[in-house]
């Protein structure tokens, strides 16, 4: 199944609505320009309204089978990347965790030596979901470009997908997601230029009670004047600039989440790390950015 770059993923512009009047002769751009407009404005509000992250489900798993192999499953459930767009994973999808090892082992062995963390005792890879436009069925079209055809045909239709992908992380554990919004009640190790402005800084650690609940109501009033030009400040000609998760030439727009822990020693120079054929993989749910629903929230702060 072929896939089709989303326009959405290379630029924040603002996008026009199509001016409809008698007469007026429409082509395909002018419908996909009305469709774009309005995926646009809802992905813009999903992303500042909600950031970006898992909204329900998708906890992933490893077990072994009967057989000795080994499965990942990424459980169903629903995302928000960066853009704002929804990744839904309606069943189950799964990854051979022996397979992909083994194949990695005789490809490139020098990756997984390089995502050995002996400290840790094992390869370090994370998962990701990132977000797909799959072309789907077929039909008759005007031939496009410089040539006649008599049986020319384009996708009939687009299907919202996703893409599951384990990278190895090559930088150890400290490349985990990083949260953008601060806790209002512990002092700021970067200061927003708002709380600059009015003086909150790590010297109102003392603060206590109502002084307490005023700043930290303050702080993340002030992390929302900041907001707008952080997630603006993210976008060049080439998209989304990556997020300290990603690695080079990976899409920026992909989600974390999951890391797993693939008990391993070091093998032999040129080699690939050695596993251990009776330990259990480890995977850390935990680490990934949340992008919690209202009620969810609304319970937290006891209303």
């Amino acid at each position: 199944m072929s896939t089709r770059t989303d326009p959405l993923a290379r630029s924040p512009e603002p996008r026009d609505r199509v001016a409809y009047a008698t007469g007026v002769l429409l082509d395909a751009q002018d419908f996909e320009a009305e469709q774009l407009y309005h995926r646009a404005r809802l992905a813009r509000a999903l992303s500042y309204l909600h950031g970006w992250g898992t909204v329900a489900g998708l906890f992933v798993t490893w077990e072994r089978e009967a057989d000795g192999s080994e499965r990942i499953t990424v459980q169903p459930g629903l995302a928000l990347d960066r853009v704002g767009r929804a990744i839904e994973v309606p069943r189950d999808a799964c990854l051979r965790l022996d397979r992909w090892y083994d194949q990695m082992a005789a490809q490139d062995p020098g990756a997984l030596d390089r995502a050995l963390d002996e400290p840790a005792g094992g390869v370090v890879a994370d998962i990701f979901v990132r977000f797909v436009a799959c072309e789907r069925g077929f039909t008759p079209a005007f031939a496009q470009g410089p040539f006649d055809a008599t049986d020319a045909v384009q996708p009939a239709r687009l299907r919202d997908g996703y893409h599951v992908a384990l990278q190895l992380r090559t930088s150890g554990a400290a490349a985990l997601p990083a949260e953008d919004w601060p806790d209002p009640h512990v002092a700021p190790s970067a200061q927003n230029p708002f709380d600059a402005a009015e003086g909150i800084d790590s010297t109102d650690d003392a603060a206590t009670g109502a002084d307490a609940d005023e700043r930290a109501r303050r702080r993340t009033q002030n992390a929302v004047f900041g907001l707008w030009g952080g997630r603006e400040s993210a976008w060049s000609g080439e998209g989304l600039a990556p997020l300290r998760e990603h690695l080079p030439g990976q899409d920026t727009t992909s989600v974390f989440l999951a890391r797993l822990l693939v008990p391993a020693t070091r093998g032999a120079a040129g080699e690939a790390p050695i596993r251990d054929p009776a330990a259990d993989v480890t995977i850390d749910n935990r680490s990934r950015r949340f992008a919690l629903p209202v009620t969810a929230l609304a319970r937290r702060a006891g209303l």
